[in-house]
């Protein structure tokens, strides 16, 4: 939902301000405003772990059937077969894991800013409104879940940084 342009994602997402309220306009804006705060070289060196972690990502996925096929026919015997596929996921699991990381880390500094700006009840009440209009599918729900954290834990980071009270 954006492109780290707070005026970029509201115009992308003209409709988006027709379906929700002010508050949660309002919390896109505060979002996107806190991907900002790092300024150009920290956004700079943050768009290229994106950029190889993503690359990345996108290999462990497409070497993932193939990782399995392999593990299939590389294994000696049956008995030694759940090792090699647990070392072919794992390999791919690896490769994946760093790309999330890196997306988790920019979510929550963007969503603590937010906090920050809203408090952690509206942050709660504008996500929750968000969820009851949303008619995402299977894999949309797949993406946000890779790209962005659980809100629970970014309540409980920002619970311990005292943001938002």
């Amino acid at each position: 939902m954006g492109d780290y342009s707070p005026l970029g994602t509201l115009l992308i997402n003209e409709q988006a301000k027709e379906d929700f309220s002010e508050d949660v306009v309002d919390y896109v804006f505060l979002h996107e405003v806190g991907h900002d705060q790092m300024g150009f070289i920290g956004r700079t060196l943050f768009w290229s772990f994106y950029l190889t972690f993503g690359l990345l990502f996108f290999a462990g996925i497409i070497a993932f059937p193939r990782t399995l096929v392999t593990a299939f026919q590389s294994a000696p015997s049956t008995v030694m077969l759940p090792v090699y596929l647990v070392v072919g996921i794992g390999t791919t699991i690896a490769a994946i894991l760093p790309f999330v990381a890196i997306c988790w880390i920019d979510e929550t500094l963007a969503e603590l800013f937010t906090i920050s700006k809203i408090g952690r009840a509206q942050y709660r009440s504008v996500l929750d409104e968000v969820k009851e209009e949303s008619s995402a599918g299977l894999l949309h729900k797949i993406r946000l879940r890779i790209q962005y954290p659980p809100e629970a834990l970014i309540l409980w980071i920002a619970s311990k940084k005292g943001v938002g009270g």
